[in-house]
């Protein structure tokens, strides 16, 4: 949803503008995460509909629904910028390069989040 109103929203052109609002909004709906989620109390797996039975989840739901529509405004602009300023015999080098780095970067945040849990955090806290 993101990546579709980012392409509404600059017009069909690259516009690095967006980069800073997704950023903001990736931020702010990542700690309003953290706030909706500190006081709930932990039960056993349940379904979707049960999971929204509750309107506290409702929150929950809202924040990662925006941090996934921001996250479009953060990084569909910058891969744009990527393909466009990119010289086109190196193109398909440069985006592998780029989605190589991803990758190490979330296994590294995975592996970090693994040790924090490991030292009794709790999700919340990790969030």
């Amino acid at each position: 949803m993101g990546s579709l109103l980012c392409e509404r929203l600059s017009g069909r052109k690259v516009e690095l503008g967006l980069v800073p609002f997704g950023s903001i909004g990736l931020s702010l709906f990542a700690i309003d995460l953290y706030f909706a989620s500190r006081g709930l109390q932990t039960h056993s797996l349940t379904g979707v509909g049960a999971f929204l039975a509750a309107p506290a989840h409702w929150r929950i739901v809202a924040d990662l629904v925006l941090l996934g529509m921001f996250g479009g405004f953060y990084i569909v602009p910058l891969y744009a910028l990527i393909q466009e300023r990119s010289e086109p015999a190196y193109r398909s080098r440069i985006i592998a390069a780029n989605n190589i780095l991803n990758a190490i970067f979330m296994v590294a945040s995975a592996g970090i989040a693994l040790g924090l849990l490991k030292l009794d955090l709790t999700i919340p806290q990790l969030f």
